[in-house]
């Protein structure tokens, strides 16, 4: 990869995704990934919590960027348009403000990937962002924001003011 930089002078930035089996995690920092987004949403929170604190740490060690996830985004990156977006977004599942702020102060994370709403997949029926759930987040968090979702999702320019940028 570096030579290919090199050679090619493309800015190229890698992202070890959704990882969440230490061994992954520790070939992609050996590697120097440029972020590591340890996902381990699905353990309990307390595992959640120790891993992603002990991969924050193994990351910053190097000197690269790590992400972590405390909700699970729901759906799955396939194709779901014979399903409606309605069956797999809970808002009882979207991100609490004061529980992500206690997450990122603990873990150390450089970006949070943060649920308001929106999912993995391509669904039927339009995505409901919850823009004022999301300006919490951004006002209460030190750190950036990462949004996961397909492709799919068109923002008109109105709708992208949402924390008064």
């Amino acid at each position: 990869v570096d030579d290919f930089i090199t050679e090619t002078k493309l800015p190229i930035f890698l992202n070890l995704d959704h990882a969440i089996k230490e061994q992954s995690i520790r070939a992609a920092i050996d590697f120097n990934f440029d972020l590591i987004h340890v996902d381990a949403s699905t353990l309990p929170k307390e595992e959640n919590l120790q891993l992603t604190t002990k991969v924050t740490e193994w990351s910053h060690a190097k000197g690269l960027w790590c992400e972590g996830e405390l909700d699970h985004i729901q759906g799955s990156s396939d194709d779901h348009r014979n399903q409606n977006i309605t069956d797999v977004t809970d808002a009882g599942l979207y991100t609490n403000p004061d529980e992500a702020f206690t997450f990122v102060r603990e873990t150390k994370i450089d970006t949070f990937a943060v649920f308001f709403g929106n999912v993995h997949g391509l669904y039927a029926g339009k995505k409901i962002l919850d823009f004022d759930l999301l300006t919490r987040v951004a006002k209460k968090l030190p750190c950036f924001l990462s949004m996961h979702q397909k492709n799919s999702l068109s923002i008109p320019p109105c709708e992208r003011n949402w924390a008064g940028t």
